[in-house]
């Protein structure tokens, strides 16, 4: 196991010039099986704010989506261990291309440290399998290795931001 290795995790920027994402279809926030909804492909998205396409948005459902350029990169790259569901989107935003909602197939066990003023997420190095690409269980969030982030550094894309996170030993 190679200690000196880093990991992150991928974050959207928060420029306003790039779209952020919502539903058209009415949404009960109290019961967010928002993921479940996307896969089955019953969700329509528009734009609530922003002027341009990115390789990574937001959304008013606090998820991320990537573009097919990301998608494409990924698999060029030899990392097969994600589904990509294809978002579908109102007629203005038809022109921008396909985006997707990633979901890691690797989901490690949730760590929480405690650190003020939030406890922290994280996993421990020993449930990490050499994967470049995983999430952790019960969230959405999408880790990398370093390997895979200095290989998307190299793609100039837009709208994609890294946190290193540090595992439990």
């Amino acid at each position: 196991m190679n200690l000196t290795m880093k990991f992150f995790s991928v974050w959207f920027g928060l420029a306003n010039k790039y779209y952020w994402f919502t539903v058209v279809e009415e949404v009960d926030k109290s019961t967010p099986k928002f993921v479940e909804v996307i896969k089955s492909g019953r969700f329509t998205f528009t734009k609530q704010s922003g002027t341009t396409a990115a390789d990574m948005h937001g959304s008013t459902l606090a998820l991320d989506f990537f573009s097919q350029r990301f998608v494409d990169f990924l698999k060029k790259a030899g990392v097969k261990n994600f589904d990509a569901f294809k978002l579908k989107f109102a007629k203005e935003l038809s022109r921008i291309g396909n985006y997707y909602y990633l979901e890691p197939k690797d989901k490690l066990p949730e760590k929480k440290i405690k650190k003020e003023p939030l406890d922290i997420s994280t996993f421990s190095l020993k449930d990490w399998k050499g994967q470049d690409l995983f999430s952790l269980k019960r969230t959405n969030w999408i880790f990398i290795s370093e390997r895979l982030k200095n290989l998307i550094e190299k793609q100039n894309f837009k709208n994609i931001r890294f946190r290193e996170v540090i595992p439990i030993l």
